[in-house]
């Protein structure tokens, strides 16, 4: 059985990682500096709670006391307090602060990335002990608009026999694909953009070409070989809402050198917008060929660019001992990858 269903992960703020409303350092009666007989302090001491790890995480991210405090609720003497005790708890420096200047040291570098994994850890122990109660099914994450063919192809052969796998489909961004694999809100992803997280392992299905979409009318549309240079003083689409590196590679300027001039195009929010703005003759946009051609319409037109980097599709799952399940579903995504369509 497939069930399409639209996410139901914890919200933030829910369950055993919400941010704390306040901060309040626990002293513990060990805490004096008693050692055992072997010089070592207690373990008991040095453990911090998921609110010392969700309070560091936040202020890393932020590069500040203030920032962190409004996101988290709190005042900004709070968060300074906070950050102390955890310094006093671990009895090293995390943070470098001037009036000017926000540094994390070496060790609060280190903390900065542990604290995110123990704090997906958390969110994923939960997600996945309620599901399990709940007796769902696997959870495959994918972007609503990619993959459709493929994925299509997959369901229906991990629903017949021998496998009869229970399949739910859970639509996230491109970018928030991995976060939700590494929370335990998916069990596996396809993602249309390399996976490089702690934690999670990943295989690459295939590489696609990908193409320009143009209004039949534009000039560029009837033009000899293009290469991607042409397109630098077009109004490209842009997609500020997406992380810099994915809004580039949407682009097609990941690899323009900086300083180069480049028109910018109007900002979209989504596939059906781009297009609508190609059809008005206000932007162009690069996708995979099989994608421009799935969403083909009269007035646009499809051109080969020489110098526009591939589109890459990768499966990803959590860097764990699989559950049968989850090693038959990827068996058959990386069967069907080399002929299953992809669109």
């Amino acid at each position: 059985m497939v069930t399409i269903a639209p996410s139901q992960c914890l919200a933030q703020g829910q369950g055993l990682c919400s941010p704390p409303a306040f901060f309040k350092e626990t002293r513990h009666p060990e805490a004096s500096g008693t050692a055992n007989r072997s010089g070592h302090l207690y373990a008991e001491r040095m453990n911090l709670e998921l609110r010392h790890y969700r309070l560091f995480a936040t202020v890393a991210e932020c590069q500040s006391f203030s920032a962190a405090g409004r996101q988290l609720g709190m005042t900004q003497p709070s968060v300074s307090r906070g950050v102390a005790a955890i310094e006093r708890r671990l009895s090293a420096r995390l943070v470098v602060r001037t009036t000017r200047r926000f540094t994390l040291t070496r060790a609060g570098q280190v903390l900065a990335t542990e604290a995110r994994q123990v704090l997906d850890a958390a969110t994923a122990a939960e997600s996945r002990t309620i599901r399990a109660a709940q007796q769902r099914s696997l959870v495959v994450g994918v972007k609503a608009d990619s993959a459709a063919e493929f994925l299509s192809a997959v369901l229906d052969t991990c629903a017949g026999a021998p496998l009869y796998l229970d399949l739910e489909v859970d639509f996230h961004e491109t970018h928030e694909l991995a976060a939700a694999v590494r929370q335990g809100r998916c069990d596996v992803c396809l993602v249309a953009w390399p996976v490089a997280e702690t934690g999670l392992d990943s295989a690459e299905l295939w590489t696609e070409p990908r193409v320009a979409v143009l209004h039949v009318d534009h000039p560029l549309a009837s033009a000899g070989d293009l290469k991607i240079e042409d397109f630098l003083a077009e109004p490209v689409a842009r997609w500020p809402h997406l992380p810099d590196d994915l809004d580039r590679f949407y682009q097609g300027r990941e690899r323009v050198m900086p300083g180069i001039a480049c028109s910018p195009g109007p900002a979209v929010t989504g596939l059906a917008e781009a297009l609508r703005l190609v059809e008005l003759g206000r932007t162009i946009t690069f996708l995979p060929r099989s994608i421009a051609h799935r969403f083909g319409r009269p007035k646009l037109t499809v051109r080969d660019v020489a110098g526009l980097s591939s589109s890459r599709m990768f499966l990803s799952w959590r860097d764990r001992p699989l559950a049968p399940e989850l090693e038959n579903f990827i068996e058959v995504c990386r069967r069907l990858a080399p002929t299953a369509p992809r669109g």
